[in-house]
């Protein structure tokens, strides 16, 4: 019976879809940094797929069909904390029912903010990307709970 440890990694097909993949884990080496460059970047095209994805949808029962097959947009769809995307000119690229009851698409991009909305209290932090093609903002909301 073996101890090893394994990690999976979703890699995209030839079609697009994800697909899990398992490797061997590599104790006390870390990854050379052309290979973390790459899979950090590999991520974060996945994670900006989904958001596009997700901000081209309809609403109803037919609007789970764009994150059925890919479960990055599934979870984002999913969490309960706002989430509001910026693009490169500023422009809201994916905003989270939450972020839209708040107006965050209305609110400056600050790293971290608490305010108040409706007698709660909230507490904003803030993540830039600068990406070849312009920077990307990513603010995530919670609720504080006193």
């Amino acid at each position: 019976m073996s101890s090893e440890r394994y990690r999976f990694f979703l890699l995209s097909d030839e079609g697009g879809a994800l697909v899990p993949v398992r490797g061997r884990r590599r104790h006390g080496r870390p990854s050379p940094p052309v290979e973390r460059a790459r899979r950090q970047q590999v991520g974060l095209l996945g994670l900006l797929d989904a958001i596009e994805r997700l901000a081209r949808r309809g609403s109803g029962p037919a609007a789970w069909a764009p994150v059925f097959e890919d479960p990055l947009a599934f979870l984002l769809d999913a969490i309960s904390d706002g989430l509001l995307v910026r693009g490169r000119n500023g422009e809201v690229v994916f905003a989270n029912a939450l972020a839209n009851q708040l107006e965050l698409g209305e609110r400056a991009f600050t790293a971290y903010e608490e305010f108040e909305r409706g007698g709660e209290s909230y507490a904003a932090r803030g993540l830039r990307l600068e990406l070849p093609d312009g920077p990307f903002t990513f603010t995530l909301v919670t609720r504080v709970r006193s």
